[in-house]
């Protein structure tokens, strides 16, 4: 489990993330993604047991469904940093 500082770091990463996102593409609603940023690092880094292989069947795992596409460089973010994808692939866009 993580400690308190280590969710802290984690975080302000994903929002520097979120905000290189939004100004490469000159595009977005960085508030939004921001203001979510620790809900959801805590969602993916203490809550959710998952696993970071794409199989589709979610046996054994919890799953997490965004619906509210305004906030999706928070979710690239968070997903990247729990080793889903490489990270290069958000910051690199």
């Amino acid at each position: 489990m993580p400690t308190t500082q280590q969710l802290q770091d984690f975080t302000q990463q994903v929002r520097r993330d979120i905000l290189r996102m939004v100004h490469k593409v000159n595009s977005g609603h960085p508030g939004g993604s921001l203001g979510c940023a620790e809900f959801i690092t805590c969602l993916y880094q203490e809550v959710m047991d998952y696993s970071t292989d794409f199989t589709m069947d979610g046996k054994n795992e919890d799953l997490f469904f965004l619906s509210n596409g305004h906030i999706s460089p928070v979710f690239y973010s968070v997903l990247a940093h729990s080793g889903f994808f490489p990270r290069r692939r958000i910051i690199n866009i």
